[in-house]
């Protein structure tokens, strides 16, 4: 048992204990109650409790050669809740007292029983506990060594970390404490107290013997480790740009979402090279066997599509919690760590939705080759077109969102690229398939309103391709010979100005408006009936006129007034008391 290695990362479960219970939103109670559980949990399952009821009795002793992880651990969650009670009382030490005994803990340990790592964790965990509670003090000489030191254990331990995680989770803690190295050099009158890395190279070498009489053997032991650790495989994260500069990804929360983004589009890209090696096998062998494994290949995609799209999705809202938790701790929009949280969101949005765009681009294209089969016609085909105006409405939305992200509003190119592009989309899905889906539907007048709503979207998207430049983000590929080659641009320059606005871009339905206008000319061709009986109107005699008519004159002077004139006749008003009816 005395040759196994403990092993506690120190930093690591700090952070995700503080992150996951409280201290994200800055719940320093219910964190502490969390500190509380913990320690009692351990203490049962280590058999280090105090005894029953009210009589305390202390337990005992823990031999060298027993002691395991979970003794560090409980000594490092007693370290963390006392850290926690301070933070509500200005001058207490909190976790001064257990950080010690934790360190002198790992001192003892480290030769034969503690890993390399470990024990420098453990040092930088109680640097940085003194540094702050010096500095809370005022004493800004001491506090800038602690500090000083803790930083330059933390960039050891990063240079020689093997896992992009580990990186991230050391940077993070030297982000935390650069503030505080900046505050004290800034009062003891420091004429560069900006320049946190001339302070560190300057401050440690004078300091770190005293603080860390073991650093040389633990570097020494360190250097073993990584070299014993290189046969085991790890998964590096990549670096990612944004306009030729590295996003800053300096989180260890984000460092593993980003992980799963970049194995995603591995995949992707390794089954978009196997798809171009099996089109060009296929044209080797007969057709059907070619369209079938086309039909396969788009299915591939759009699953590895999927895939990306959900590590992205869990990217963004791993990026939108941690830009929200710095909104809630106080940190301002002005400060690195808040730059880089906000700006690491929007390319992290900003890629979700290019994703999208591109696989709803591999749906139309699979839905209209899958049309294309049944002999079809694209412009035909009513069933076609709803559904291609959905893709379109989709791919419009994102555009739109696209477009309100504030890397693309401060980007010179990527804005009008951008622009043009929504132009372009809303060129193809509000007015051509939709189009063609009123005229499938007969509503040739809303077709009609459509197509000469067309120019203005080609003209927009024209004028933005020819001034603007190719873009670093390649994401949804449109060229001005694109739009040149837009269906709706194809008209004959002999037709009239009126021709080529408006009846231009609909195939009208001749025949049937033929066959309407031939029955409508053999309908008026019909001959009229000989008589036509009209209606006989009743009516009483004006008044002070002599009631000696007889019915049959009555009925023949109404049946003279009801009569319609004929088309070129002028009608002439007469009085109505020469006729004796009331109201004509």
């Amino acid at each position: 048992m005395a040759s196994t290695l403990l092993t506690i990362r120190a930093l690591s479960l700090v952070n995700e204990e503080r992150n996951t219970y409280g201290l994200r939103s800055n719940e320093y109670v219910r964190y502490r109650n969390h500190c509380s559980n913990k320690i009692q949990r351990l203490r049962q399952k280590l058999k280090l409790t105090h005894g029953k009821g009210r009589e305390y009795k202390s337990a005992p002793p823990v031999p060298q050669e027993n002691l395991t992880d979970g003794h560090l651990q409980l000594i490092l969650y007693e370290a963390e809740r006392a850290w926690t009670y301070s933070q509500d009382l200005t001058s207490a030490p909190g976790g001064l007292e257990d950080g010690t005994i934790l360190k002198s803990r790992a001192e003892l340990l480290f030769p034969t029983r503690l890993q390399a790592s470990s024990f420098l964790e453990i040092q930088a965990y109680f640097l940085i506990l003194n540094g702050r509670f010096l500095l809370r003090r005022d004493e800004f000489v001491p506090a800038l060594q602690y500090l000083a030191v803790a930083r330059s254990v933390l960039d050891q331990l990063s240079a020689s970390a093997t896992a992009s995680r580990d990186q991230a989770l050391y940077t993070l803690f030297s982000d935390e404490i650069a503030p505080q190295i900046r505050l004290s050099a800034h009062s003891l009158g420091r004429k560069q107290a900006y320049d946190i890395d001339a302070i560190v190279s300057e401050v440690v070498p004078n300091v770190r013997p005293s603080l860390i009489p073991t650093y040389d053997l633990i570097i020494g032991k360190l250097s073993e480790e990584r070299l014993g650790a290189n046969g085991q495989t790890r998964t590096l994260l990549r670096e990612f740009v944004w306009e030729g500069q590295p996003v800053p990804i300096r989180n260890p929360e984000l460092v593993d979402v980003f992980l799963k983004i970049q194995i995603a589009e591995d995949a992707l890209r390794a089954g978009q090279g196997n798809d171009a090696h099996v089109s060009r096998e296929n044209n080797k062998e007969d057709g059907t066997n070619a369209k079938k494994l086309k039909s396969k290949g788009s299915r591939g995609k759009i699953a590895a599509y999927d895939d990306v799209l959900l590590a992205l999705t869990d990217a963004e809202q791993v990026a939108r919690t941690l830009t929200e938790s710095n909104q809630r701790s106080g940190g301002g929009p002005s400060t690195s760590g808040a730059r880089d949280i906000h700006f690491v969101h929007d390319f992290v949005v900003f890629r979700l939705l290019s994703r999208r765009i591109e696989r709803d681009l591999l749906l139309q294209t699979a839905k209209q080759t899958n049309k294309g089969k049944q002999k079809e016609t694209v412009a035909a085909d009513p069933r076609l077109n709803p559904g291609l105006v959905k893709i379109f409405d989709t791919i419009l939305q994102s555009l739109e969102h696209m477009r309100s992200l504030s890397i693309v509003d401060e980007s010179v190119d990527l804005l009008p690229a951008v622009e043009g592009r929504l132009a372009y989309s809303k060129l193809g899905g509000d007015v051509l398939y939709l189009a063609r889906t009123y005229a499938s539907l007969k509503k040739y007048a809303e077709s009609l309103a459509l197509s000469s709503k067309a120019h203005l979207y080609l003209r927009e998207a024209r004028s933005i391709f020819a001034s603007s430049g190719p873009i670093s983000e390649d994401f949804y590929p449109v060229t001005l010979d694109d739009v040149a080659a837009a269906p709706l641009d194809q008209r004959s320059h002999s037709k009239s100005r009126f021709l080529r606005r408006a009846f231009n871009y609909v195939e009208l339905p001749m025949e049937n408006l033929i066959a309407r206008s031939t029955a409508a000319s053999k309908t008026a061709a019909t001959p009229a009936p000989a008589e036509i009986q009209s209606p006989v109107v009743k009516s009483t005699p004006a008044p002070g006129e002599p009631s000696g008519e007889t019915r049959k004159d009555r009925e023949k002077r109404s049946t003279k007034v009801e009569e319609a004139p004929p088309p070129e006749t002028k009608v002439k008003i007469v009085q109505s008391s020469s006729l004796g009816l009331g109201g004509i």
